[in-house]
Order: C-alpha cells, then structure tokens, then sequence
C-alpha cells in the first residue's frame, strides 16, 4: 500500500532536530563552567556543582518508564508540546539565578522534567514519515543530542566570557521560546492522510512491565544505560576542568577539547549505525565499541598517572572514546528493544525501563564518583571512570546476539540512538 507523505514533514523534522539539539546545549553548557564559574565565584565543591548536570536526570528517575504511554495518550504534537513547555520554565529562566546555586539546581531538576523530549524523535518520525521510513531521518534527529552537548561544552565558557552569565543563559532561553512557538504554530497535531501502517494500541504498564522484568537480557540492557548513562554525564564535568588543569588551558579551551568526546560521537553513530544494518550483528559491535573505548581510556588515564599526557595525545584518544561511544550506548536501547516479552505494543515501555536505568545511572553513579574526587583527588576520578568502562565491557562480553524482527514488526529501526545523560 503507497502512503502520501506530506513536504511539510521536512519542517516538522527540523524543528524537532532544534529543540532536541538546543535541550542538550543548554544542559551541558554548564560542563565548564562548573569550575570556572560556580567553584570560582560561588565557592561551590566540585561535587555540589556537579548536581547542575547530573540534576536533569534526577525527575527523569520517575517520569521515563512513562513517557512512551506520554506520546502514545496525548499524541506526539501535545506531548513535545508539554516537554518543550517545561524546559522554558526550567532552563529558561536560569538568567535570574545565574547569582544563586540553589535557585539554579531547583530550575534545573525542573528542566529534567521535559527530559522525555529526548523520546519524541520515534513517535514523531513515525507519524510523519511512516514506520518503515524512519531508520534515515531518525538518525538524522538524534544527531542533535551530541551535536548540542558538543555545542555546550565547546560554547559554554565562551559565551559567559563573552555575554555575562545572565545573557549567555538568556540566548538559550531565547532559543527555546522560539523553538516552542515554531512547534505550536507551524506543527499540526497529524498530517493530513496516515504516513504508514498505524502503530499497535499500547498494552497497559504493568502487564508489559511485567513481561519485561521477566527477561534477564532486559536486565542487563537497564544497567548497561546507567552505566554508559554515567560516563557521558560525569565526563561531561570532570573533563572539562581536569583538561583545563593538567593541559594548562583556559576554561573555553578546556571545554573545547572536552567536546571532542560527541564531536567523534557524530561520526561515530552513523558509521556504526549503517554498519550494523549490513552486518545484523548488533551484539558484536557491542563488544568491539566497549573494548575500545576501554583501551582508548586506560591509555589516557595512564598517560595522565605519568603526567605525560599531551594536548594532540589527549585529543586523540578522546576521539577514539567518543567515536565509540555513542554506538556502544545505543546499542543497548537496542537490545532491550528485542529482548522477550517485548512486542510493537510494549515497545514503549521498553524503551522507558531502559531509560529509567539510564536515569538512575545518570544521576546516582556521577554524584557518588564527584563525592569521592571531592573526598580524594582527581584520581578517583580517572579510576571511577575505568571501573564504569570495565564493567560495560564486562557486560556485552556476556551477550549473545539474537534474531531482529522485521522493519513492519519491529519497535524501531536499527539505528543507533544516543542518551539522556
């Protein structure tokens, strides 16, 4: 059966790609500034400060496991709506607590509430372009989540020292407003005729949750999220200021060299994701992303033990780390995405389990491993992350690679989908 596809699904594509992209600027903007500014001025620990990022994963803690009945109750307009409309209360109004931490860290817990926009790209991709076209402009929607850490981690510092906290805050509030004007007025609620076979009515929560638990791969795709979920929320604050002081760089510099990491990510994704569709091994790919990022990180972390480790030395094998990583987390939504008990009609819920590990790794292995640095030195910090490497190695090494439905029966495409850090 051929279904009519509308022009205007391009504008529909864009406008998400931006609001997706300027959530994760506006988030990970405070990567260097965490040193720079709230230690430095507001006398902020390392480990207080560092609550401004892993903070937006805290609300997420509850909300994640559903928001896949979120966009599939009120429908994919009305749910990026609501999203949208919550991260300008909370990310939007931080220029007037640029001179208050509390105030900032309450706003930001806020702004984690909106955080399943990051889930609106199948819902919506679906709606407009059809199921069995999504795998190409849903690679190219989830490119803005590392294209805006990368953006905030390399424009953060550089836009306070430019504009002053209260505008540099202020462009991104800017941003989102007209962003979420765009969406309400020039998205409409569906597109005129259907873009694809329609998606199976959810099953309820509890039945496929129960379904879910049930699998011990779904298990352990949950604690491969927190895990990888961990390492790009507490890299995005303990590299910036640790770059900046080993390699002597200004806190801009040292934000820019920080944002190598979802800079390589970019590339990273699509190689991999097209790889994977040729090759159908999701499981192996898996394991070779884990190895290097695990090799690629003992080499930086023992360059840096023996105080040699240089600029270009440095740069490299953050490229290496982050042209793997995001594959390597993606992967693991994969994987619970074809775990058993897991159907068109529980997908959702799948997906929102996996994120809910994702939340919790986000949240609490960060704050503990900033806890620790604060109590000893920037050491913990290097083995901390070793650990979370090993052990996400650990666990693909233990995975067995299994059937992918077909692209009408399956849940999403196969794609390579980045993180809610």
């Amino acid at each position: 059966m051929e279904y009519r596809l509308e022009g205007r699904r391009f504008f529909v594509l864009g406008v998400l790609w931006l609001a997706n992209f300027v959530f994760w600027m506006s988030w990970f903007m405070q990567g260097p500034l965490l040193a720079s500014y709230w230690q430095a001025r507001h006398h902020t620990s390392f480990s207080t400060a560092e609550y401004l990022l892993s903070g937006v994963d805290i609300a997420s803690i509850v909300t994640a496991l559903l928001f896949g009945h979120f966009y599939d109750r009120l429908g994919p307009k009305h749910g990026v709506t609501i999203c949208q409309g919550i991260i300008l209360v909370g990310f939007g109004l931080r220029p007037f607590a640029v001179d208050s931490f509390p105030l900032m860290l309450v706003l930001t817990v806020v702004a984690g509430l909106g955080l399943p926009i990051i889930a609106a790209p199948p819902p919506v991709i679906s709606q407009w372009f059809g199921m069995h076209r999504m795998t190409h402009p849903l690679l190219i929607t989830l490119s803005s989540f590392v294209c805006g850490q990368a953006a905030g981690l390399l424009l953060g510092a550089r836009m306070v020292q430019g504009l002053g906290a209260r505008w540099a805050f202020g462009v991104m509030s800017i941003a989102i407003a007209a962003i979420l004007v765009a969406w309400i007025v020039g998205v409409p609620k569906a597109p005129a005729s259907p873009a694809g076979p329609v998606r199976a009515h959810p099953a309820p929560v509890l039945s496929a949750l129960r379904a879910l638990t049930r699998s011990r791969r779904s298990w352990a795709a949950f604690t491969l999220g927190g895990i990888y979920a961990a390492i790009i929320v507490f890299s995005g604050s303990f590299l910036p200021g640790t770059l900046s002081t080993t390699l002597k760089l200004s806190p801009g510099d040292g934000g820019s060299a920080a944002a190598i990491v979802p800079a390589a990510a970019f590339f990273g994704m699509f190689v991999f994701a097209f790889a994977i569709r040729r090759s159908g091994k999701p499981v192996a790919f898996g394991r070779l992303t884990s190895v290097v990022q695990l090799l690629a990180w003992a080499a930086f972390a023992g360059l840096w033990f023996a105080g040699v480790l240089s600029t270009p030395l440095a740069l490299i094998l953050l490229a290496v780390f982050g042209f793997c990583f995001q594959a390597c987390f993606g992967l693991g939504l994969h994987r619970i995405e074809h775990s058993a008990g897991v159907a068109a009609d529980t997908a959702g819920v799948a997906a929102g389990f996996y994120f809910t590990g994702v939340s919790i790794g986000g949240y609490v292995l960060p704050t503990i491993l900033a806890h620790i640095v604060d109590a000893t030195s920037a050491r913990a910090g290097f083995i901390g992350l070793g650990i979370l490497f090993l052990a996400g190695a650990a666990l693909w090494a233990f995975s067995r690679e299994t059937a992918t439905p077909t692209p009408d029966k399956a849940a999403m495409p196969e794609v390579i989908a980045p993180q809610n850090v």
